[in-house]
């Protein structure tokens, strides 16, 4: 290469990689207060990708003092990310007794334009699952499950609805107290006690509007702060389980802050980057946008994505037990 070629590449990638490194930067230390910001701190991983690599070719080029200034950018954005990668030591087994019962719940956006009724049913009736929770659902989407899985899972609740607000959850497991829509919300939001061989268990299931404008990201942090205030006064006296679609990073503060306030762990820590959501060719590592958060009283063994079935979101499946402090 010769050097007129270098030289005009290093230019580029200092300006490429520099403005990159300013806006995820900005993003980082202004998520809280600029919409915009918040909005565009969920493609963290993707700027720090685009910047190592920006680093790595400018050391090629042999611009060493724009290399090392990238990767101290690289430093600064990726260290949010550190708890959530497959580290030595991060994956430690958990020992459980032999009468704990282990359960499988998974959560899944099935996107209430998807028409594969029956690939999703049959999907669900082979993972061996006790719980489901279903969004996006409308009244197609619930009557379809309910005729399809109705002899799979005796407890069922659906709220359907045509504006991608539906929920429906399924459980071989008897309610302890029927599952209601917690009032005073601006999304459907399931809670529900359920009765299990360890304990009774609170599962609540969440999907706040995506944060288009500033008005929607409003409304979803809104409807994130409110569960977390209400789950976190019982989190630590009821094991609770929270799942669903957030429309939220764990790189954005809202989610942060739903996990701090709500007394939550995120069940992804420490499996890698499992990303859910996949709409735009763009982004072809996706998004980890649906959750499945556990507090005090609930161990999650695995945690998995499912395959893509029509949705341009992918299931999230945990295995868990209850009791294990």
């Amino acid at each position: 290469m010769s050097k007129v070629v270098k030289e005009n590449l290093a230019t580029a990638l200092r300006a490429i990689g520099g403005t990159l490194l300013v806006i995820g930067l900005l993003c980082s230390l202004l998520a809280r207060q600029v919409w915009l910001a918040d909005l565009l701190i969920n493609f963290r991983v993707q700027i720090v990708v685009v910047l190592l690599v920006s680093a790595l070719l400018l050391l090629f080029v042999r611009s060493k003092l724009a290399s090392m200034l990238m990767v101290a950018g690289v430093a600064w954005l990726a260290w949010p990310i550190v708890p959530y990668l497959k580290l030595p030591g991060s994956g430690k087994s958990i020992e459980i007794s032999a009468d704990q019962a282990v359960y499988r719940l998974m959560s899944y956006n099935v996107h209430v334009d998807n028409t594969r009724f029956s690939d999703i049913a049959n999907y669900i009736a082979g993972a061996g699952l006790d719980f489901v929770l279903l969004l996006e659902t409308n009244k197609q989407w619930s009557d379809e499950m309910d005729f399809e899985l109705r002899d799979h899972f005796p407890h069922r609740f659906a709220e359907p609805k045509s504006n991608f607000q539906g929920i429906t959850f399924f459980s071989k497991h008897p309610w302890k107290t029927p599952p209601t829509l917690i009032e005073g919300l601006n999304s459907p939001t399931l809670s529900v006690e359920i009765e299990l061989a360890n304990g009774v268990l609170r599962f609540v299931g969440l999907h706040p509007v995506p944060p288009l404008r500033p008005p929607l990201a409003a409304s979803r942090n809104a409807l994130l702060a409110a569960v977390a205030e209400q789950v976190g006064e019982s989190s630590s006296r009821m094991p609770t389980m929270v799942a669903g679609d957030f429309n939220a990073t764990p790189w954005s503060p809202c989610f942060r802050d739903f996990a701090k306030v709500a007394g939550l762990t995120d069940s992804a820590r420490g499996r890698g980057l499992q990303n859910t959501w996949y709409r735009l060719p763009i982004l072809a590592g996706g998004l980890p946008i649906d959750h499945i958060l556990t507090g005090p009283g609930v161990k999650v063994l695995t945690r998995k994505i499912g395959p893509p079935i029509g949705s341009d979101h992918r299931p999230v499946i945990v295995d868990f037990v209850l009791g294990v402090p």
